[in-house]
Parts: structure tokens; sequence; C-alpha cells
């Protein structure tokens, strides 16, 4: 199971480790959590079309669609409205009833009933930074780490997504903090562990970090 914040999120970031289980005949549910309402049209061809700017919705549906197609995935929409990324100094506030300002344990709630009607043997996800700091990808985050750590949510490990420049950063960082004494190894991961999971990892086996494509 892979829980993303919007549609084309499942095809930028860890497309190439979906398609690679699927392949072997893995299945592989996405995760959507909102309808990208308030994404950006990015490709200047189509910039300004009337359609897609009132049907950014319906587009986007479709887009998901054949992205799913293409990657031989299952794919569930959450149901949650699309935060937007506010821009400006100082930043607006986000739009009332959108995704990033719902209750976590509410939106936990809509996708631990996805996890035990799938059953996944691993769920991946944001790190707390949301990959970047849009806030739709940061309750990402929120959201499937509490429902991760549900006591009605089977037993399952979770990872969590890092840029490749970020982990080669941390390693170097661990590695130097260790080479001198390596029986710190173990007491630096679980530390590491305990930050982002608290006592999450004595429950159920957790790797930090899983490594992006992008």
């Amino acid at each position: 199971m892979c829980v993303h914040a919007h549609p084309d999120d499942e095809s930028s970031k860890g497309a190439a480790t979906m398609a690679k289980y699927v392949y072997e005949g893995v299945d592989v549910l996405v995760v959507t959590c909102t309808g990208g309402e308030r994404g950006s049209v990015l490709n200047p061809k189509l910039q300004g079309d009337p359609y897609i700017e009132e049907h950014i919705h319906e587009v986007r549906a479709k887009e998901m669609d054949e992205a799913r197609q293409i990657l031989g995935v299952k794919q569930s929409w959450l149901g949650f409205v699309d935060s937007g990324l506010p821009e400006g100094d100082p930043l607006p506030p986000l739009p009332a009833g959108c995704f990033a300002l719902q209750d976590v344990d509410v939106a936990a709630g809509a996708l631990v009933k996805l996890i035990r009607e799938f059953r996944p043997h691993v769920i991946t996800t944001y790190d707390e930074n949301g990959g970047y700091p849009h806030p739709d990808h940061v309750k990402t985050h929120e959201v499937t780490v509490e429902a991760f750590d549900d006591p009605d949510v089977p037993g399952v490990t979770c990872y969590i997504a890092r840029a490749r420049t970020e982990l080669a950063m941390r390693v170097r960082s661990l590695s130097g903090a260790v080479r001198d004494d390596p029986e710190r190894l173990k007491d630096e991961m679980v530390r590491t562990l305990r930050r982002y999971f608290g006592d999450t990892i004595n429950k159920r086996p957790i790797i930090v970090p899983y490594v992006m494509e992008v």
C-alpha cells in the first residue's frame, strides 16, 4: 500500500518500485488522500485552458485512472479536498475544510478502514516533511503514521520515503558518529526510530528510511 497526497504523486514518487512489485505478481494499492482540486497546471500547452481550469478535479481523476492502468496497481480515494500550496509572505490561511485541516484521528480512521480491507504487508509514505513542505504531503505522513499505530491495524511494516540526498547525508552523519564506537550503532538507530514512532518500534517492525527513485 502506497499512501499519497494527490493524483500524480504515485507517478513521480515510487512509481518504479510499484511497477516492479506488480511485475512480480504482488497486489499494490495506491491510496490517494485528496482529489487534487487545487493543483496547478504546469504544462505550458495546457495553461489557461478554460475546461481544465473549471474541471481540474475530473481531469486529474482521469489522469489517475490512466496512471493506475499503466502501473498495474489498484487505487482508492480517501476522499479529502486538496489544500493547495499556500504562497506569499505571510502565507495565507489554508482553505476551510481542506485535508491539511482535518483532525488526524478522523482522517486516519478512513485509512485504517482501507488497511483492514486490503491487509498490506508493507505501507509506504512520505517523511515528516512530506518530501517537500506541501501541507497535504505533511498531513499524509501524519495520517499514515497514526493509522499504522492504530490497534485495529494488523501486523505491517511501514516505510518512510526520503529523498536520496537526505539519505546520503543521514548515513554519513550516522557512520561518523559510530566510527570510533561500533557499539553505539544500535543505540543510535533505536533513537532515530523512536524519534519518528515512539514505542511503536516495540510493537511491529519498522524500517526507516526508504529510498525513493526521485
